[in-house]
């Protein structure tokens, strides 16, 4: 897509746009973009949650568990949001190891179809070593997130509230 250059009046393209074509060779750029959204939402949902279950232990002062809630809180904010870009570093990596091994048959199906064989595969792979229930529940929850985010955004998208997909 090109963008109209308002100096020289000479069609450029829009690098805000390059999130629309796929990974390609701009794949560095959206690795980074992808992982560093997911600690974001993931380290803001921590926080949230770090707050919203604290619990004091014994008679402490008021000043006390404001410092213990508020370290809590970042503590657990922390823990969801490395857990969130190590899986979504996963996700990229099969994703993209998936279209390189597969790549002729692979290229038949939607984004819909290889976004919830990725997802499928890396659920499963982030809670194997929690017995078959929790692999099998990962893999679920892995394609109800992964097909959400990317009917999510490209909804958003087409409302124009934001300016790129995740379509990979």
């Amino acid at each position: 897509m090109y963008v109209e250059d308002k100096y020289t009046l000479k069609p450029k393209k829009n690098k805000d746009n390059m999130y629309l074509e796929g990974y390609g060779k701009h794949w560095g750029e959206k690795l980074t973009f992808t992982i560093g959204v997911s600690y974001c939402f993931c380290g803001i949902f921590g926080l949230i949650r770090g707050f919203n279950n604290f619990k004091p232990s014994g008679l402490v002062d008021m000043k006390d568990i404001r410092g213990m809630k508020f370290d809590r809180s970042l503590k657990t904010a922390g823990e969801y949001g490395n857990g969130g870009a190590s899986a979504s570093l996963m996700y990229c990596l099969i994703s993209k190891t998936l279209d390189l091994l597969f790549e002729e048959e692979i290229s038949e199906f939607g984004p819909w179809a290889r976004n919830t064989i990725s997802a499928g595969i890396t659920g499963g792979l982030y809670k194997s070593t929690l017995g078959l229930r929790p692999m099998l529940f990962g893999s679920f929850l892995g394609v109800v997130l992964i097909n959400g985010l990317m009917f999510g955004t490209r909804w958003m998208n087409d409302k124009g509230f934001i300016r790129f997909s995740i379509e990979i």
